[in-house]
């Protein structure tokens, strides 16, 4: 088996023995054999990927995300599946695809989503947007976030520990903006002329002051 684990403020992408392309966000870890059996193709996914299966009706695609089963042909969809999130959602951009837990059963189509509460059990169907699943194109996006969601994300994106010495950044709120494959410290730039608060980095560790 092969199991390539994606460190904090990394992504990857691989390409597995049918021509199928995964794209491993931030945090992630993929397991699957170096090549698939006849009657099936089955990996197993911690954290969150982007699927786009080459299409093969004999053999089913089949992802294991925790209590989530998702089962496809051919197709394109996002699932997360962090454990500390404490849930798992399946995004489905094209294509069909069947989500399977040990109470219920859903078909999506392009648009639809489901969502698996893995504390309760518990699993329902919405619609998404495709803004949730933008970091495949290396979007980040804050949409009304205030400081301590922001800190969050910039930490777990660009692998950094960041601190906070004036408790009053933690009442900045409302941040609506987009960012394309930017670099920390212009994201820092940006947020901190708009805050007008001032921050230091050395090496891993950020400092808001």
């Amino acid at each position: 088996m092969v199991t390539p684990k994606i460190c904090r403020g990394e992504k990857r992408t691989v390409k597995l023995s049918d021509g199928t392309i995964i794209k491993l966000n931030s945090e992630s870890k993929l397991i699957f054999p170096q090549n698939f059996g006849e009657d099936n193709r089955v990996v197993e996914l911690e954290g969150e990927a982007f699927f786009d299966v080459v299409k093969d009706s004999l053999r089913p695609f089949i992802i294991k995300s925790g209590d989530i089963v998702t089962t496809v042909i051919g197709t394109s969809f996002n699932i997360s599946a962090y454990k500390i999130d404490k849930k798992i959602a399946v995004s489905v951009v094209t294509g069909l695809v069947e989500v399977k837990s040990d109470k219920q059963a859903f078909e999506l189509i392009p648009g639809e989503k489901v969502e698996y509460d893995t504390f309760f059990g518990d699993a329902s169907k919405a619609n998404f947007d495709l803004a949730e699943i933008a970091w495949i194109e290396g979007i980040l996006i804050f949409n009304g976030d205030g400081m301590k969601e922001i800190i969050s994300k910039l930490e777990w994106l660009y692998d950094v520990s960041i601190s906070v010495e004036d408790e009053r950044i933690f009442y900045i709120r409302n941040f609506k903006v987009e960012y394309q494959n930017k670099s920390l410290v212009i994201i820092l730039e940006n947020l901190s002329f708009a805050g007008s608060f001032k921050y230091s980095i050395d090496g891993k560790k950020v400092r808001f002051f």
